[in-house]
């Protein structure tokens, strides 16, 4: 498809926003058709909120094995996180399909997958983008996976070593036990 389209829409102050790429306001998707040897790819940006019409993402997948790149969602009011969780449950029903999620936003997926359980319904998570700072005052959202958590990051402005901003028990409620990761 190559662009990203509108599948909702976000009331911002009581006014009605557009969004354009990188503005906050509705929920877009873009599928990727850049690696066809693989599950489809769906990036989703933007606001999960009750006018998230994820049925047309939902359409869009069909009976296909799916991975959902969240880098992009900005936000999920409680409306959406019902939406969110409904539409992760019937793409996971489907026998013999594998969804995963990848890039979480931590700001739209990980502080909530955080406080509620059933946030990925059976999906796999891939990665998450967490929070890193410098004592430098340099921050940054990194791709990790819960066995690169620890790895040692280093600062470009600064060259000391990137800390994790939050403590990694954050995590645990979405990747599971590091014992159980390790495992697989």
């Amino acid at each position: 498809d190559g662009k990203l389209t509108p599948i909702g829409r976000f009331l911002c102050g009581g006014c009605l926003t557009e969004r354009s790429a990188g503005t906050r306001g509705h929920l877009y998707y873009e599928v990727d058709g850049s690696d066809t040897s693989g599950p489809l790819r769906i990036v989703l940006a933007g606001c999960v909120d009750e006018h998230a019409d994820l049925e047309a993402v939902r359409a869009r997948i069909g009976d296909a094995g799916v991975t959902l790149d969240l880098a992009g969602i900005d936000a999920m009011n409680s409306a959406g996180i019902s939406r969110w969780i409904s539409f992760l449950e019937r793409l996971t029903r489907t026998p013999g399909r594998r969804v995963t999620l990848t890039r979480c936003s931590f700001d739209g997926f990980v502080m909530h997958a955080a406080m509620i359980a059933n946030m990925g319904a059976g999906a796999a998570v891939e990665s998450i983008l967490a929070p890193y700072a410098c004592e430098c005052d340099e921050e940054l959202r990194l791709v990790t996976g819960w066995t690169e958590l620890d790895e040692e990051r280093m600062c470009p402005e600064c060259e000391h070593v990137f800390e994790l901003d939050v403590s990694s028990d954050l995590f645990v409620p979405i990747f599971g036990p590091r014992s159980s990761v390790a495992q697989r």
